[in-house]
């Protein structure tokens, strides 16, 4: 789901504080983005309205996320199971 991605790439853009040059895809880590627990919830609440979706408190620790893909890789996930 390219949607997924672009639409992530966009809210961590709109939340962080990145230099728009500063190129961001899958691999990029997400301690490199300057993602904290407050801007990753942010991104989170984002992409619940943007896919209707519900995520997870439980699955929610931003530690447990190392790279924007492997957060591509859960709401994916979560995106194929809705109805």
């Amino acid at each position: 789901m390219e949607k997924v991605a672009k639409k992530l790439i966009q809210f961590v853009r709109e939340t962080g504080e990145l230099p728009p040059e500063f190129i961001i895809d899958s691999q990029t880590k997400l301690s490199e983005l300057g993602v904290n627990s407050i801007t990753f919830m942010k991104v989170i609440i984002l992409a619940e309205e943007a896919f209707g979706i519900d995520l997870d408190d439980d699955d929610l620790d931003y530690r447990d996320f190392d790279s924007l893909g492997e957060l591509i890789t859960y709401i994916e996930r979560k995106c194929d199971k809705q109805p």
